[in-house]
């Protein structure tokens, strides 16, 4: 029996999956190196995300100065303010804090915040989609390197960066880079195990190298299949299985 529950991706440590196409990237966020200024590469759905929410979390728990995240405004009834106090951390609070989408305050502060309205001080998050103007990004990386301001700079494509005004191409160059590289079959088939696992579903191995071999080797392929295939098995009040892929031609569907 399938049951229809609400499922919040839960952005921990311990739900991150390593393996080795990110070693870089555990042996960056186990290190004092995310203090500095990082450049984190890789492609779509691969983690950068993720691994956003637990560069965040670290910084939070190791500042000796926690001030500098009382800036981020909160709604009365929101969980961060009922049930994360400020002045200390704790791993259990903070599950809970960043279990939950619509109160993400820490990490929606640090992706969204103007440059006008960044205080100086705080950490932030660069993405792709980011709102910054060049000239704005300059600014931004000489005052965090002068200050000592961990900024993580988040890219899809390295070529992204040759395309910046020279200035800021050679000094994001010039920074720690953590990447994430293209996975091969093993890994995409634990990484297809996982998040059928994060919607309560069990996958064989069988299932996993049938579906691998007919679709794009890529981490978004992979996350678009497994949701396709979990709101399917909602619908149809099925368990995943070859035959029930083929009854309903979910590999037909356009994966890339």
């Amino acid at each position: 029996m399938i049951l229809e529950l609400k499922w919040v991706e839960k952005y921990s440590y311990n739900n991150f999956s390593f393996n080795d196409s990110n070693s870089s990237v555990c042996k960056w966020i186990n290190s004092e190196k995310i203090y500095n200024q990082t450049l984190l590469i890789g492609p779509r759905k691969s983690g950068k995300r993720h691994i956003s929410f637990v560069w965040l979390a670290k910084l939070f728990q190791n500042y000796k100065d926690k001030s500098i995240f009382n800036h981020i405004e909160c709604d009365e009834n929101s969980s961060y303010k009922k049930h994360f106090d400020i002045n200390s951390f704790d791993v259990e609070l903070y599950e809970c804090m960043f279990s939950d989408n619509k109160t993400l305050h820490l990490f929606n502060n640090a992706c969204s915040t103007t440059y006008e309205k960044w205080d100086r001080i705080s950490p932030l998050i660069i993405r792709n989609n980011n709102i910054y103007k060049e000239e704005e990004m300059f600014e931004i990386f000489f005052h965090a390197n002068a200050n000592a301001i961990p900024v993580l700079w988040v890219f899809e494509n390295p070529e992204v960066i040759n395309e910046f005004i020279p200035d800021l191409s050679s000094r994001l160059k010039s920074i720690n880079l953590v990447s994430i590289d293209t996975p091969d079959l093993d890994i995409l088939k634990t990484v297809m195990i996982k998040r059928f696992s994060d919607y309560s579903l069990n996958v064989s191995n069988e299932f996993c190298r049938f579906a691998l071999y007919r679709i794009c080797k890529s981490y978004e392929s992979v996350n678009e299949f497994v949701l396709k295939v979990h709101e399917l098995c909602l619908q149809k009040h099925r368990a995943p299985t070859i035959p029930f892929l083929v009854e309903n031609n979910v590999l037909g569907y356009d994966l890339k």
